[in-house]
Order: C-alpha cells, then structure tokens, then sequence
C-alpha cells in the first residue's frame, strides 16, 4: 500500500469514528427539524451551498469560519483572485456570504432537500471550551467589538461579584471571562448569540448525516 493509499484509508477510518461519536451523543434524540421550512426560516441560515462541486459546509462562529467562507468564495466562483480573497475584511466576506446560503438559492424545497440528502455535506468544530474563550478574547478583552461591549457588557456587569477586587475591571469598564460564563448560564438555550450558541442549534448534526468532520 503506497503512503497516499495509507493516509487515505487512515482519514476515512478517522471520519467514521467521528460518524459513530455523533451518532452516540445524538442517541435518544428526539428531532423537530424539517427540511420543509419556508424560505424566511433561519434554521439553514448557516449552510453554505456550492453547486460547482455539489458541496454544502455549515459554518461555526469561531471556529476560522471567515476562512472557510474566503474558500468557499473561491470554491463557488464568487471570488477569482484567491490572494485578493485571503486579504478581503472579516466584515465584507461575512457580508458576502449571503450569496452562497442553501437556504436563499432560487429553488424548490423538493430541490433543497434533494441536495442536503446528495452533496458532500462539511462541518468543522472546535473544542467548545476553547471557543467559548475565543468568543470572549474576541468580543469582551481589551477594547472588545464595540456592538458587543455597548449590547452586552452592561447585562453582563450585572453578574460581578465584587467590584472592589482587584483583579476586575472597574464598574464602567470590560467584563471578566467569569462574568461572561455566568451570564450565558443564565440564559435560555434558545437565546444563545451565534458566537456561543451549540453546533446543535447551529448545524443540526443529529438530523443532517455530515460526510466530513474536521476539527479546529
């Protein structure tokens, strides 16, 4: 067996083993997805479609999902220049990502459902813990993303044990990474923010069979 015929058979012995992991955690899982939404539900808002290779990736919020998105700019056509692509604002590409959801391709549900069930479907996921901090790291630390700190670091503040110690910012100032794991443990699961909500709520891995798996 050549070192390519090795490194082959090893990937797909490793994607059925992730297969059989999501199979396991989803056991017992009772299903309330339908592929016959309309048009204006945001259940398929995070499947990207790309016809050209008959391939649908469901994007994870931090999980190098701007990066993804720049491939599959690529992949669909969208975009020609790959360095111009690599280069292009985290703001544009999240823009531009609109033209490529399954959800707003000009077809009948018959067709959508026909490719959920035939294209090449991808999913890449990360340890949630480290995403969660990544979300934090991105959103809350240092000057933070001004939408987040102006909507969401005044609910959060409310969660501060002790103004007074040292090692939190002051009362007019950033929230803590304990805060901010307080404040999404208070919250009803349905009113999670895409950057901690569960891939469940996201990419339905226990309703769509993802071919590949990879991991961040």
């Amino acid at each position: 067996m050549s070192g390519d015929d090795a490194e082959s058979q090893e990937w797909a012995s490793e994607q059925q083993r992730r297969q059989q992991a999501v199979r396991e955690a989803c056991r017992g899982h009772q299903s309330t997805f339908e592929y016959n939404l309309p048009r204006s539900s945001s259940a398929l808002n995070y499947l990207l479609v790309d016809d050209r290779h008959k391939a649908i990736y469901c994007f994870v919020p931090k999980v190098a999902c701007t990066n993804w998105k720049r491939l599959w700019m690529v992949l669909t056509g969208l975009k020609k220049d790959n360095d111009h692509v690599m280069k292009m604002p985290k703001t544009l590409v999240h823009r531009h990502h609109e033209m490529m959801m399954l959800i707003k391709q000009p077809h009948s549900t018959r067709v959508l459902v026909k490719k959920l069930n035939t294209y090449t479907k991808l999913l890449v996921v990360r340890d949630p813990y480290q995403r969660l901090l990544s979300a934090y790291r991105d959103k809350f630390e240092d000057k933070g993303e001004e939408f987040y700190i102006k909507n969401y670091a005044p609910v959060i503040k409310t969660f501060r044990q002790n103004v007074s110690d040292s090692r939190s910012p002051k009362p007019d100032t950033g929230v803590t990474f304990s805060e901010f794991v307080s404040y999404i443990l208070s919250l009803p699961k349905t009113s999670f923010d895409e950057h901690w909500r569960p891939y469940q709520q996201l990419c339905f891995p226990c309703d769509i069979h993802y071919d590949v798996i990879g991991k961040y």
